[in-house]
């Protein structure tokens, strides 16, 4: 939708030049890429739904948008009126407002969508000397920048302490007190994420289970006091780690 608005903010000056058209018309080709990989990849196992693939087609999904936009930009920008200028302006800002949305949980997916948006405003609005304001617009734009990086920043900062945090609540419960190495319940937790992941993809690798006895551990337990045993056990959870 901000798409089609800056199609039509731009207006002739986008339509009367033959590169810009054909780079918006690439922009838009690879929006829809994007969206119908992202369809795809919700449809069922495949080699375009592991999440090694899903990851890299996001990152390059937005960074081309972001060089999409700042290209059509630079290449309309002297046909610009000074009202067309700022209203280019506040499309950007939208679209840098709608990618925080998508991309908080990767800040350096967002910084790849942003530099080249910001980069091309800062570079047109700092050489314009044809247009009153512009320098005030640039100020403006980088307030409105500054405030967005803070806030992706902020916010992938505090995802990271509650995954912190959440991890270290559930060790106790994940870790068996004297050897140090996982419990039951973490092996039934993580095998049932594993076997649904495998489901899903079947191209992510595969998942092996290995199964150790201690041989005549009941005879030092039958024999030794517990404080023997709670040091064998140590030793062997050792070596495992």
């Amino acid at each position: 939708v901000l798409l089609l608005v800056m199609a039509r903010v731009l207006g002739q000056a986008l339509f009367s030049n033959r590169t810009a058209l054909i780079s918006y018309s690439l922009l838009l080709a690879v929006l829809v890429l994007r969206w119908g990989h992202a369809q795809l990849a919700l449809q069922g196992p495949g080699p375009l739904s592991s999440p090694r693939v899903r990851m890299w087609s996001f990152s390059c999904g937005a960074l081309l948008i972001g060089l999409g936009l700042a290209v059509v930009s630079v290449l309309v920008y002297p046909a610009l009126s000074p009202v067309q200028i700022g209203l280019l302006a506040l499309v950007h800002l939208a679209v840098l407002s709608v990618g925080i949305l998508a991309m908080a949980a990767s800040p350096t997916a967002f910084l790849a969508f942003m530099l080249p948006i910001l980069g091309a405003l800062t570079y047109l609005l700092a050489w314009d000397s044809g247009h009153w304001g512009a320098w005030d617009l640039l100020l403006l734009v980088a307030i409105f920048a500054s405030g967005l990086g803070f806030l992706i920043l902020r916010q992938f900062r505090q995802r990271r302490e509650a995954l912190a945090l959440s991890l270290q609540n559930s060790r106790a419960a994940l870790q068996d007190s004297l050897t140090g190495l996982r419990n039951r319940r973490f092996l039934q937790a993580f095998m049932e994420t594993e076997a649904s992941q495998r489901l899903r993809d079947p191209y992510g690798g595969a998942l092996a289970l290995l199964m150790i006895d201690l041989d005549h551990f009941k005879t030092v337990n039958d024999t030794y006091v517990h404080g023997v045993v709670d040091a064998v056990l140590n030793h062997c959870g050792a070596l495992l780690r």
